[in-house]
């Protein structure tokens, strides 16, 4: 008897269009189509989610991690929402989570979320997406190449903005940072080729802005 699955089981699988899952099985279970982890009877863990997948997604708010580059691809998905927006616990994401959706437009990250992965939305046709305020760190790439994006606010509590986190974000026009912002460092490249992006406003907090290395003549 199978007692588990490994995240990237169906790696590769195209065309699968439906898992079904028993319904005495203890341990994973379907949702509106996505395949997840139970835990006493909680949905928990989102493992795969089929390319067939169209329109609005909503998470449960039981789901405490979403495995790496579950959602990355998916271009018949246009919107992703977590069920009151609210996670439960510390909600985990992995890398590249959301990355190259062509048809996502709108993102709610739910309250608990404390981390936006390594390119979690990389090349994504994102336009918005809310952030919450337990959010302390952007990493890198999280947000590059996302080139409909025309506005983010960074919430109070982020420190971190990571390496190229917003690269050619080219209808980036606004950045919101708050007076009361905790931010300390912005790496090399967060906003590089932001050509719409006018102004940015850095806080008492920041003491470190990274700059690219520059090779010393031999």
């Amino acid at each position: 008897m199978t007692e588990f699955v490994l995240a990237d089981a169906f790696y590769g699988c195209k065309k699968i269009k439906t898992i079904t899952v028993d319904s005495d099985n203890t341990k994973y279970g379907i949702e509106d189509g996505i395949l997840y982890e139970k835990n006493n009877g909680q949905l928990v863990s989102v493992l795969f989610v089929p390319n067939a997948l169209t329109g609005a997604v909503e998470i449960p708010s039981t789901v405490t991690s979403i495995n790496e580059a579950t959602f990355s691809g998916k271009s018949g998905i246009t919107s992703i929402s977590f069920a009151n927006n609210q996670a439960s616990g510390d909600l985990v994401l992995g890398a590249s989570v959301f990355a190259n959706m062509t048809s996502l437009t709108e993102v709610r990250l739910p309250a608990g979320l404390k981390v936006i992965p390594l390119n979690a939305f990389k090349g994504s046709s994102i336009t918005s997406v809310y952030v919450p305020n337990s959010v302390e760190k952007v990493m890198p790439g999280a947000f590059a190449n996302c080139k409909k994006l025309t506005t983010i606010a960074i919430p109070d509590r982020a420190i971190y903005i990571g390496n190229a986190a917003f690269s050619n974000c080219n209808a980036l026009g606004t950045v919101t940072i708050n007076e009361t912002s905790k931010l300390q460092r912005i790496a090399t490249g967060a906003f590089s080729n932001c050509t719409s992006l006018r102004s940015i406003f850095i806080p008492k907090t920041v003491r470190q802005i990274d700059l690219p290395d520059i090779p010393k003549d031999e």
